[in-house]
């Protein structure tokens, strides 16, 4: 038997070795060709190597989600797919022939997504996958508003009226273009798969921007970015973060 040859893409280093452990344990026989932590890796990496059988991939990687791999280069490979998230379609995701599954991965599970890999993709290489179908099924709908609580009232806030949201001291806050502050129980990585990729941007680890909040973007020493705000906004340092120039750049050339 040949050896199945798996990428795995994962940003969080104990899951990655975590995922290599459990594959070598199954006892089949595989190589692992490679482990990428990020979208632009990712897809450096397939535009250069031969397709391998299998990828085992996390949905939100240190870059953003890994569904901008598919709009850049073409996959027909079969996706074993990961998270530590349930927020997103399990059920509708089923039935297209791979896998879901819920971080911590148990070696039971991935037995069973493995034996399910060889019973509907090597004996037909061929299968054709419906990415943009794909997709949409694990995308989470848009969140149009936001109920934030103030004092002993609670108000709905919707998308549209905020300039941004920010975490500080391990807690995230909702900023309104009329420049109140809310604290809200949604962790940021979370939001930014809530969020309308239109409207909104993650600009580095602890800031998500709206298009409407940015008055211009001024280049520091080097290709650093940074983001300066309308005026009467909340004053502070809106960095781009590196890896995330290229993408942010075409985000403001929409």
């Amino acid at each position: 038997m040949n050896s199945m040859r798996i990428l795995i893409v994962e940003d969080e280093q104990p899951a990655a070795d975590r995922m290599v452990r459990l594959l070598r344990n199954t006892g089949r026989p595989l190589e692992i060709c490679e482990v990428l932590p990020g979208i632009e890796q990712t897809v450096n990496w397939m535009m250069s190597h031969p397709d391998p059988d299998l990828i085992i991939m996390d949905i939100r990687l240190e870059d953003g989600l890994c569904f901008e791999i598919f709009e850049t280069v073409q996959v027909q490979v079969p996706i074993i797919f990961t998270t530590a998230y349930d927020s997103y379609a399990i059920r509708a995701f089923k039935v297209n022939s791979i896998d879901y599954l819920l971080k911590p991965v148990s070696e039971e599970e991935l037995g069973l997504a493995l034996d399910k890999f060889d019973r509907l993709f090597m004996v037909n290489k061929a299968h054709h996958f419906a990415w943009e179908q794909l997709k949409n099924d694990f995308t989470p709908s848009v969140k149009e508003r936001f109920l934030v609580k103030i004092a002993n009232k609670f108000r709905s806030i919707p998308a549209s009226e905020i300039a941004m949201f920010y975490s500080e001291e391990h807690s995230t806050f909702l900023y309104t273009q009329e420049g109140n502050s809310y604290d809200i129980e949604i962790p940021i990585q979370k939001l930014e798969e809530m969020l309308s990729p239109a409207q909104f941007f993650r600009i580095n680890r602890s800031h998500i921007l709206s298009f409407k909040a940015i008055l211009e973007v001024v280049t520091l020493s080097g290709t650093r970015l940074k983001v300066n705000l309308r005026e009467g906004l909340r004053k502070g340092d809106y960095n781009v973060s590196r890896e995330r120039i290229n993408r942010f750049k075409e985000w403001m050339n929409r």
